[in-house]
């Protein structure tokens, strides 16, 4: 991706830069690194963030996938379990009826769920951490706790 497009995508996603904003955007040591690598996986990267040094880090990290080498766990390319997400690689779910994942066992509403099975007599199901595109791939979605 040239640096005309990556400012011009950055402007698309986080808004209007100034004038001498654009001209200090176009000299930041990121931005040859960043032309470099994988479109998707720049693209990808802009989107969670607007701080290109969080942008190539992230780019740098998740690059292989987009540029579609195989993954090393399943030696398969454009792994659907190892896609990079913005969500962590591991969350914390129950094989209960919830139908969410969280961040951590602690969550509150996590916390409360099991309670409420407990007060009614039931055994609560156990938390268990879990890869995040197994827990999308039940059905499940991000806590409204957690993940705000």
């Amino acid at each position: 991706m040239k640096a005309d497009k990556l400012l011009k995508t950055w402007i698309e996603i986080h808004g209007p830069l100034r004038p001498e904003q654009r001209q200090s955007f176009l000299a930041r040591a990121e931005l040859n690194p960043l032309c470099e690598l994988a479109d998707a996986a720049v693209l990808y990267a802009l989107s969670r963030s607007p701080k290109l040094a969080e942008v190539l880090r992230l780019a740098r990290r998740d690059g292989w996938w987009f540029s579609g080498e195989a993954c090393e766990q399943d030696n398969i390319e454009w792994c659907a379990r190892c896609k990079p997400t913005g969500l962590p690689t591991t969350v914390y779910m129950t094989k209960g009826w919830s139908s969410a994942f969280h961040k951590s066992p602690d969550c509150r509403l996590l916390v409360g769920g099991q309670g409420l099975v407990t007060a009614r007599g039931g055994d609560p199901a156990a938390v268990e951490p879990v890869h995040i595109q197994v827990a999308l791939g039940s059905g499940r979605f991000p806590c409204q706790s957690c993940f705000v």
